[in-house]
């Protein structure tokens, strides 16, 4: 099972009173297009760009998804990788500052063999380091969710408009 970072947009900003077909065609409608044009356009590109480069394609395993239904309650980034954990640490909006995970000690595997042999490092050391002092975390989709936001404030701006642009034409 791999990490979910569930951004909840949507959560209090929408009502759950608003069940009626009408206002789900037009308040879910252009919210859910936006909202994974801002996921896949402006998040999920800045999360593969931050992301280490060590393990070989984490970045490459990330997507996005929002959630089921015309107005979806939440939307997010996933990651299948095994060491997604290990590297990103918990979510947490806005990023917190860089840290370290709790010491472990991992397994022997080819990730912690290739970063030993390019830095000259016997792999027992560095497993028993790792296993005093941790990983260090490296919150690549909190960073790029939070350098995001305004984007999607942008965006969301834009909906309301639509929003209303509809409403005043329906309403004549």
């Amino acid at each position: 099972m791999g990490f979910r970072a569930t951004i909840n947009v949507l959560k209090d900003t929408i009502t759950p009173k608003l069940n009626d077909a009408y206002l789900d065609r037009l308040i879910g409608t252009p919210l859910r297009d936006e909202l994974e044009q801002w996921l896949d356009k402006d998040v999920l590109p800045r999360a593969q760009r931050g992301a280490p480069r060590d393990l070989g394609n984490l970045g490459d395993k990330l997507t996005t998804y929002v959630g089921p239904g015309v107005m979806p309650k939440s939307a997010g980034i996933r990651s299948n990788s095994r060491h997604f954990w290990f590297v990103h640490g918990r979510h947490e909006l806005p990023a917190p500052p860089r840290r370290r995970s709790r010491p472990h000690f991992p397994p022997d595997t080819q990730s912690i063999r290739g970063w030993s042999v390019r830095h000259g490092i016997p792999v027992f050391m560095v497993r028993k380091a790792i296993s005093k002092r941790g990983t260090p975390i490296i919150p690549f989709v909190d960073e790029a969710v939070t350098e995001a936001l305004p984007l999607l404030e942008r965006r969301m701006q834009n909906v309301e408009r639509e929003i209303e642009r509809e409403w005043n034409h329906g309403s004549r």
